[in-house]
């Protein structure tokens, strides 16, 4: 019992609660919003929302890897104390500026020191 005691005191163990209680009320919140809104596809509709992304992981992945990574992206520059309010664009911006060097051909990024310089032929 005291290891149970310590765990729950933990701040690890209270952002995990916290954040698990989050998803279970906006769970419970968006189910009485789908009551209110058509009573009748009400249960139909919660069941599509709990499994319906397993019956298509491969868009669930696909949809949600640029979501990922600009999130990856934001708390690193906010670890490194940058305030970043484009992180949607900057994301855009770095596939369509990659997509034009795979279409230009081949290219290499040279580490020299402190500097990166971008080859392409």
């Amino acid at each position: 019992m005291n290891k149970l005691g310590n765990i729950t005191k933990t701040k690890s163990f209270s952002a995990f609660t916290s954040a698990l209680l989050a998803i279970v009320l906006g769970l419970i919140f968006g189910f009485f919003i789908m009551l209110v809104a058509s009573p009748s596809n009400a249960v139909n509709g919660f069941r599509t929302v709990l499994t319906g992304g397993f019956k298509r992981i491969g868009d669930v992945f696909y949809f949600a890897t640029p979501i990922l990574m600009t999130g990856l992206a934001v708390g690193f520059a906010f670890k490194m104390g940058l305030f970043n309010i484009g992180a949607s664009g900057q994301y855009t911006m770095g596939m369509f500026f990659h997509s034009m060097l795979d279409l230009c051909g081949t290219f290499q990024i040279i580490f020299t020191g402190s500097h990166a310089y971008l080859q392409v032929w």
